[in-house]
């Protein structure tokens, strides 16, 4: 079987080397053939070694996404890999190492694109539902296997597809949204699933919201927080469906301020706090936070504690400077409700933006307010959500945990 080829760059061939998942146009020297969005194409160094197997598309400014990388002066039985059998291998993988995981949740990230090997796709599993997305060309040209692999592996109540986004738009593919398996003879169920995390329960609604339904890369963050000691008024911001609102009230909160510019997303948040009794303690406010923020400044509101969840600041290098002179006025707005001692969770899924970056913006930010900030922990997601140090994009979130003086 004869492959395209993409002869690398030197540059471009030691990053492949080196582990990087990603080759961009410019790193290509030249093609051999003419491949197709979606194809495998065999990668070679320019003395005409292999390097790996990645799938193309040669539209999109990401050209090559590494799917197999021999081991040093391996050889495939026939040339190429099998895919059917790699895929199948790495999708095992993946299952096994969150197997071992000892999560306090029956929902899992199943697979997570580049950090899994499996570039492009996402697989998450709520209870007995599991949800995919295939955001990629060359992911959707592998859609059928991977289906197959988790119907027959998994046997969940049904897979449903959330393939949608301006990444796929890019990619030339259209959205996909619905049932895509169910068990045979089986009823088409509502795309409705409820899960456990920790003592409380959520309703997840998979036709509508964020990523694949429920927020999975902030159990770490739910958790430290149903850990602390809270009472009188916690304010939430950018709340979604109510996972922070939810387990600040199991942390003690009295009354919880929800914020956010969605009617549905503040309405399944008002049934998760009904769900785990805590209805009366909750205050849903649909409102853009920026101005929620100072209008709740200029009427002399103080709370105990504020969570910051907002959507990705930076999508890319380019907006770093900007996001962060957003980060940094969101802090300072926040700062300003807290009182002394005050407790401030905060949170960047903007993988342009480090662990660093946050730290100084939300110092900057408590400075502007004429406060001062005494840091007690910086993390990220889960271990079912893996960083990869090949693959940067795969630390995307960092969290802070802080008291405000």
């Amino acid at each position: 079987m004869n492959l395209p080829r993409a002869i690398l760059t030197r540059p471009g061939s030691r990053s492949v080397a080196r582990g990087t998942r990603w080759v961009f146009a410019g790193q290509v020297a030249r093609w051999e053939g003419e491949p197709q969005a979606g194809d495998l194409v065999e990668v070679l160094d320019p003395a005409g070694q292999t390097l790996a197997f990645a799938y193309a598309n040669r539209k999109v400014q990401i050209v090559l996404r590494v799917l197999y990388s021999p081991a040093a002066g391996a050889r495939y039985p026939e040339g190429v890999p099998d895919e059917r059998i790699e895929l199948a291998r790495k999708l095992d993988r993946a299952w096994t190492r969150r197997r071992g995981l000892k999560l306090d949740s029956d929902a899992v990230r199943l697979v997570w694109s580049e950090a899994d090997a499996l570039p492009g796709m996402v697989c998450d599993r709520y209870a007995d539902v599991v949800v995919v997305q295939f955001l990629t060309a060359g992911a959707e040209r592998r859609r059928d296997w991977v289906i197959a692999w988790l119907g027959a592996h998994l046997k969940p109540r049904g897979i449903y597809e959330r393939s949608l986004g301006p990444g796929r738009s890019r990619e030339g593919l259209p959205p996909r949204l619905g049932w895509i398996w169910l068990p045979a003879g089986a009823p088409e169920p509502e795309p409705v699933v409820s899960i456990q995390e920790g003592p409380l329960r959520f309703r997840v609604g998979l036709a509508a919201g964020q990523k694949t339904g429920f927020y999975l890369d902030q159990r770490a963050a739910r958790r430290l927080l149903r850990e602390q000691r809270l009472r009188g008024s916690v304010l939430d911001c950018f709340s979604y469906t109510g996972g922070f609102a939810v387990s600040a009230a199991h942390a003690g909160a009295e009354r919880v301020v929800a914020v956010d510019s969605s009617g549905p997303a503040l309405e399944l948040l008002a049934a998760n706090a009904a769900l785990n009794g805590f209805a009366g303690r909750m205050l849903p406010v649909r409102a853009r936070v920026f101005a929620y923020l100072t209008q709740a400044a200029e009427r002399g509101e103080i709370f105990q504690a504020v969570i910051l969840d907002p959507p990705a600041f930076a999508r890319n290098r380019a907006q770093r400077s900007r996001a962060l002179a957003g980060y940094r006025e969101l802090h300072r707005r926040a700062a300003q409700l807290l009182e002394p001692g005050g407790l401030l969770l905060t949170c960047s899924c903007s993988h342009a933006i480090t662990p660093r970056d946050l730290k100084a913006s939300v110092l900057a930010g408590v400075r502007d307010a004429g406060r001062r900030l005494r840091l007690r922990r910086v993390f990220g997601p889960d271990a079912d959500h893996p960083v990869k140090p090949q693959v940067p994009e795969s630390r995307y979130l960092t969290c802070l945990l802080a008291r405000i003086d």
